[in-house]
C-alpha cells in the first residue's frame, strides 16, 4: 500500500502469522505478492518498491522463526506479479524464498498457460503446487475437469523436473464430494502423466 501505516499494519498482521503457525508446527508458509490497485497502478515504481520492502521484512522474520517462504503467482486484475518473468528480480533479492505455482492463477488472462514456464524457469524454487480448475477468466476454484486446465500436460512438467513436494486442493464447494472427486482425479492423472 502507498500508506505507510497501512503497510506496517500488514506486515505486522503477516508477522503473527507466521508465529501463530510456528506455534501450530507449520513449517511452510504462503503469501501472495503486493496487489497494486487504486493510486497505486498510476504510481507502479513507487507501490513495487514498498512491496520489496515489505516483503524483505517478513521475509527476514520468516528466516528468523526458522521457517520456510512462499511467494505465489497471481492473475491480470491484480497487478500483482503474474508472469514468470517478473519473478526473477524478487527470487534475486530475496534467494531464501520459495516458490509456489497456482496451476489456476496460471491459466487466467492468457492464451498460453503460464504453469510450464513457471515450472520450468523456477525448478530449483518450487516446493508446493495450488490446484483448481478454471475456465481462464476468472479465478473459481472449480472441481479438477470441471474448466479447461490442461493438468496431464502440467503434471508432466512437475514430473521431469522431479517435483516430489506438496500440493493443495483448492476446491471451493459446500458439497465435499467435489472435493473428493478432484483428489481422485488428481492422483489418476498424476500416475498417468
Amino acid at each position: 500500500d502507498l500508506y505507510e501505516s497501512i503497510r506496517n499494519s500488514s506486515i505486522n498482521e503477516y508477522i503473527k502469522a507466521l508465529e501463530a503457525g510456528v506455534a501450530l508446527g507449520i513449517k511452510k508458509f504462503v503469501i501472495h505478492p503486493a496487489a497494486i490497485r487504486g493510486l497505486g497502478k498510476q504510481v507502479k515504481h513507487k507501490a513495487i518498491k514498498y512491496a520489496n520492502e515489505s516483503l524483505s521484512v517478513i521475509v527476514s522474520k520468516a528466516t528468523d522463526l526458522n521457517v520456510t517462504l512462499h511467494i505465489e503467482n497471481m492473475f491480470p486484475e491484480t497487478h500483482a506479479s503474474t508472469e514468470p518473468h517478473e519473478f526473477e528480480n524478487i527470487f534475486l533479492k530475496h534467494p531464501e524464498l520459495k516458490f509456489t505455482l497456482d496451476i489456476a492463477h496460471a491459466h487466467i488472462g492468457t492464451k498460453k498457460d503460464r504453469s510450464p514456464e513457471f515450472i520450468k524457469r523456477y525448478a530449483d524454487k518450487l516446493f508446493h503446487v495450488h490446484i483448481s480448475d478454471n475456465f481462464g477468466k476468472d479465478d473459481s476454484h472449480l472441481p479438477i475437469g470441471a474448466g479447461m486446465i490442461d493438468f496431464r500436460k502440467i503434471f508432466k512438467e512437475l514430473k521431469n523436473i522431479g517435483f516430489d513436494e506438496t500440493m493443495t486442493l483448492e476446491v471451493f464447494s459446500r458439497d465435499r464430494d467435489y472435493l473428493k472427486m478432484s483428489l481422485t482425479k488428481i492422483k489418476q492423472m498424476w500416475e498417468r502423466s
